[in-house]
Formats: C-alpha cells, sequence, structure tokens
C-alpha cells in the first residue's frame, strides 16, 4: 500500500529544503492523512 506518492514526497522534501535554507515560505499543504475509525485527521 502507497500512502504516499512520489510527487508528494519530492513536494515534501523540496518544501523541507526551501525552509531550512531559511526561506520564509507558507507552502500549501501537500497530503492529508487521516484515520477512518476515529475523530482524528492531520494535514
Amino acid at each position: 500500500m502507497t500512502l504516499i506518492t512520489n510527487a508528494q514526497r519530492a513536494t515534501m522534501l523540496e518544501n523541507g529544503s526551501r525552509s531550512a535554507a531559511g526561506e520564509d515560505i507558507d507552502p500549501l499543504p501537500v497530503l492529508k492523512l487521516f484515520t477512518p475509525d476515529a475523530n482524528a485527521t492531520g494535514s
């Protein structure tokens, strides 16, 4: 089962690299994780 696509992974790594380099960025969410058997989500 694949939870994160290669494109999503690449986008998250790029966002992390830019943030680590000191850029003041506010990227859009890349994915949303949830559990169908609980009332909790994370994005």
